[in-house]
């Protein structure tokens, strides 16, 4: 039964004596001796003290009724048993389950979560931001609809911060979005509480804070979510042209680039690699008589083949920096047998 249920939910009996009239006259000699020391109080202990006489007399009923109003609402009804008895700690609240049991909140977090995410969007500058992070201000929801989670939440702040890693193989930001809740668990004057159907009522457990029953305290949580954006690939139709659609971005091409030739000493060939840095694929093809390639970048040797070579060759070559800024290679062909022929092509960087 209720009764059964929230036994000792409200007990400050000690301060009473045993009938309702002593009571009342005992709450009204506390309200004179607080109320001759501390002036600003008096008004509101003496209202207290008429209002503590009937909460007495009428204690079981509103204990009843307290219950009542939160039946099948675990939250609520902890929260205000841990204003009443609690030690004023934090409690950690399941907002991710307050999401899935309230419309209210579950639309003030879509709203949270829309914007994060387009924060997200709008941080990413450029493809070579691989990783960024985001932090949002802390911000006032609209509250909460059901029962349960008016009384264990009501208006709370809530907010959000993130880390974006980039794919540009996949062209997805996966973002890691953790969120943040907080809330003052008391009852604000002249504000009508859930479980409390007048602003008199409200006031009154409000008040229990000046005399030391009830502490007000903090709920707070923080939870992580992973998400996922797909962005929209535009097409190389959309593009200048010499130019390409890579992750709905529009970049320089970089075709494969050929060479050939025969005879002739420190033969230089330019190669615009379209990018700073990276990773490149360079084949040769030196058929019989022997020929030397040597490639260059920044006016450092970063491949050779170590002399004369004859027959097919390949190799992978890493070049630049994250402070480069040159995008142009220059291979050095040396051929000093006649006869000779050669070819060699080089492959966009990665």
């Amino acid at each position: 039964t209720v009764a059964a249920e929230t036994a000792g939910l409200i007990d400050v009996s000690g301060c009473a004596a045993t009938n309702a009239a002593s009571r009342a006259q005992s709450w009204r000699d506390i309200a004179f001796f607080i109320g001759g020391s501390v002036a600003e109080y008096t008004n509101d202990i003496a209202d207290l003290a008429d209002e503590l006489a009937d909460f007495y007399e009428q204690s079981n009923e509103l204990e009843a009724n307290i219950v009542r109003s939160f039946i099948g609402s675990d939250e609520g009804l902890q929260g205000f048993r841990h204003y009443l008895k609690g030690t004023g700690s934090t409690i950690d609240v399941d907002y991710e389950k307050a999401i899935r049991e309230d419309s209210m909140i579950r639309s003030a977090f879509e709203k949270e979560r829309r914007a994060a995410l387009d924060a997200a969007r709008a941080l990413r500058a450029d493809e070579s931001e691989t990783m960024f992070q985001f932090h949002r201000v802390k911000r006032g929801s609209t509250g909460a609809s059901t029962v349960n989670w008016k009384g264990a939440l009501g208006n709370h702040y809530l907010w959000s911060s993130g880390t974006v890693t980039y794919n540009k193989w996949t062209c997805t930001l996966d973002v890691s979005l953790e969120v943040g809740v907080e809330d003052v668990y008391n009852f604000d004057k002249d504000n009508q509480a859930l479980a409390f159907k007048t602003r008199k009522a409200s006031n009154r457990f409000g008040r229990f804070v000046i005399f030391g029953w009830a502490k007000p305290f903090y709920t707070k949580t923080t939870f992580t979510r992973t998400e996922s954006i797909e962005l929209a690939c535009c097409t190389d139709s959309h593009c200048p042209q010499n130019q390409q659609c890579k992750c709905n971005l529009c970049e320089a091409k970089c075709p494969t680039t050929y060479a050939s030739g025969g005879q002739g000493i420190n033969q230089a060939y330019s190669i615009d690699l379209k990018s700073p840095a990276g990773t490149f694929m360079v084949m040769w093809d030196m058929i019989v008589i022997p020929d030397q390639m040597d490639i260059y970048y920044e006016g450092q040797n970063i491949f050779s083949t170590e002399g004369l070579v004859s027959g097919i060759g390949f190799a992978e070559i890493a070049f630049g920096s994250p402070t480069s800024t040159s995008t142009v290679i220059t291979a050095v062909m040396n051929a000093p047998e006649d006869m000779t022929e050669w070819s060699l092509s080089v492959e966009c960087p990665e």
